[in-house]
């Protein structure tokens, strides 16, 4: 686990932790002075020295970069409104499994009483980003953007890999050949909402959506989601080249 800095941390210059972050750090982790601990600056994990304790604050002093952020490729998960502490779940998970960006899609199944302003919530989704970062040890920062309707989607010509439990324009494929049909791009992930995509919405499917189906049984939204990071970055972590 680290903790989270602010503002940029320069080498060798000391710097005080925010009063969140030192209270966890005096009177959760009962550090000392002269321990070792990770903190993060949006930009690289750095392991510092506990120098003093400032009233509410640790003074630290930065030792060395242990880890910068970094990330070959780019995956963006379109998912749909679903319950919102479903949806706060699905965001947790996508940090520690590895996500860059999350679109809130809006299909003509969505439930309206599922559609939340997310500005409205924003204080509680970042205290969940930087809880699930620091827990996960994640340095891809998670932007959520603003909500996107299917509909305007499915006139981008950009390529999206869409997991589905059923074959769409006559076609479905392995998710390691859908990979190599998108190499060069980012991973644009589409999953669908409670219901299913509808029949509408399933003749506007172009040749630009990837259908992939990797379970015999219909998945629950956020399974579907969890499980589609999951296989992504399993798959590139160790062959990353696919792309």
């Amino acid at each position: 686990m680290y903790f989270i800095s602010d503002n940029k941390i320069i080498e060798n210059k000391e710097f005080l932790l925010n009063e969140d972050e030192s209270f966890h750090i005096k009177k959760v982790l009962r550090a000392k002075l002269d321990d070792k601990i990770k903190v993060f600056d949006f930009n690289k994990v750095w392991l510092c020295e506990i120098v003093d304790f400032k009233n509410r604050n640790v003074l630290l002093k930065p030792i060395e970069i242990v880890q910068k952020a970094k990330r070959k490729y780019k995956i963006k998960l379109y998912f749909p409104f679903i319950d919102r502490k479903l949806f706060e779940y699905v965001i947790k998970k996508s940090i520690e499994i590895g996500c860059d960006d999350l679109f809130p899609l809006i299909t003509e199944f969505t439930q309206k009483h599922n559609i939340f302003d997310l500005n409205d919530k924003k204080d509680r989704i970042d205290e969940l980003i930087k809880s699930a970062m620091k827990q996960s040890e994640s340095t891809a920062v998670l932007k959520i953007n603003n909500s996107v309707y299917l509909k305007d989607i499915l006139k981008e010509d950009k390529k999206f890999i869409i997991f589905t439990a059923e074959k769409i324009n006559q076609r479905i494929y392995n998710i390691y050949d859908a990979l190599k049909k998108i190499k060069g791009e980012d991973i644009n992930i589409v999953t669908g909402p409670e219901g299913g995509f509808s029949e509408g919405e399933k003749k506007e499917f172009k040749e630009n959506f990837i259908p992939v189906k990797i379970s015999y049984n219909i998945l629950r939204a956020e399974t579907a989601a969890i499980s589609a990071l999951s296989i992504i970055n399993g798959i590139l972590i160790e062959n990353e080249n696919i792309l």
